[in-house]
């Protein structure tokens, strides 16, 4: 936290101190109004590196892995702050179906075992208001569908994504369709 409101995310973006502490203060409520699998903290560390891509590098920010909406509302802040895009990329419907045998462990999630197909399921119209209400829906750009078929029809380049997924098969298909798309200096989180 000190370092996204110090000095040195200062120097290598045009959002001021204020902006920033007032995007931490959104950040915060927005961890109490929509559930997240994420805490508001790992949103900090993403904006902050999405403040330090210089301005003329060219490109969107993307997520994929959505859920209800808690991290792209804070996205679409930043997006909108820096004026880039945020493409949301999400069945609406839920996890596909998991690998055979694979066990997961998220005890701060309370997951201890498999996936089932449609876990982490949110509806469009809902992931919609969540970020009327607590970002900047103008900024989205909304991909609906399973990785393997959506991610096909997107065209770059992309600054900053954030592959928020669950699913091995599901980060394969990111890679494969967003890494192409990459712009120089880009970054990966997962």
């Amino acid at each position: 936290l000190a370092d996204f409101l110090g000095d040195s995310v200062c120097a290598a973006s045009s959002v001021s101190r204020p902006a920033r502490e007032q995007l931490v203060k959104r950040f915060q409520r927005n961890a109490r109004q929509i559930e997240s699998a994420t805490s508001w903290l790992y949103h900090v560390v993403l904006a902050k590196e999405i403040l330090r891509i210089r301005a003329e590098v060219q490109g969107d920010v993307i997520e994929c892995g959505c859920w209800k909406g808690a991290s792209t509302a804070d996205l679409s802040l930043v997006c909108s702050l820096v004026k880039r895009k945020l493409i949301v990329c999400d069945s609406f419907e839920g996890l596909p179906a998991d690998e055979e045998g694979v066990v997961h462990q998220y005890p701060h999630l309370g997951v201890f075992g498999y996936y089932r197909r449609g876990m982490y399921a949110a509806r469009l119209d809902e992931v919609k208001e969540n970020i009327r209400r607590s970002g900047d829906i103008a900024v989205c750009r909304f991909v609906p569908g399973f990785f393997s078929d959506s991610l096909r029809e997107l065209s770059g380049p992309i600054v900053f994504a954030f592959l928020d997924v669950d699913l091995a098969s599901s980060m394969r298909d990111c890679l494969k369709y967003i890494w192409p798309l990459l712009a120089d200096g880009a970054f990966v989180y997962t």
